[in-house]
């Protein structure tokens, strides 16, 4: 019965390190543009004859998507290697309360240590993540900056053209 219990401590933290894994993998594929590519996909969003503020608004959204996407890694990592540690230690126990003897200490033994492996790796690929999070954002918003400046700037111009040709004509 024991050897179960080593058997689910193992199948638990593989399937949370996995869960990390892939959510690492997916974040390490987020598109970097650069500013004039967000202002082009925000002004196919919004429309081709859309206001600079619907433009702005565009943009906004996908800031909001990019920052929700890469948010919440920190936190799952965080609540992955604690289940990971947590099934470790509890079915160590269940290891030993099944069969209580000097037979069991190394499958409960086992137990523990696929938890805190687990809970270890879980972390390193959490930090990874967050780093890999820091500087997506770090780009992101980097890029909005000057994808404001640039929508901005051509509202301004756009704004003063129809005016210097109508005090041209007076």
């Amino acid at each position: 019965m024991s050897a179960l219990w080593a058997a689910l401590a193992i199948a638990i933290a593989s399937a949370c390190v996995g869960v990390m894994w892939k959510r690492l993998r997916r974040l390490s594929k987020v598109e970097l543009p650069s500013a004039s590519v967000l202002v082009e996909r925000a002004r196919e969003s919004s429309g081709a004859n859309a206001e600079a503020a619907r433009v702005l608004l565009e943009l906004d959204d996908t800031l909001i998507d990019v920052d929700g996407a890469t948010h919440a890694l920190p936190e799952l990592a965080s609540a992955l290697s604690r289940v990971t540690l947590a099934s470790g230690t509890a079915l160590s126990l269940l290891a030993l309360a099944s069969n209580f003897g000097f037979s069991t200490l190394p499958r409960a033994g086992t137990c523990f240590g696929v938890g805190v492996v687990g809970a270890m790796a879980v972390s390193y690929l959490g930090r990874l993540a967050s780093a890999r999070s820091r500087a997506i954002r770090a780009h992101w918003t980097d890029a909005s900056a000057k994808a404001r400046r640039q929508i901005s700037g051509a509202a301004l111009l756009a704004r003063e053209k129809p005016n210097s040709s109508s005090a041209e004509v007076s």
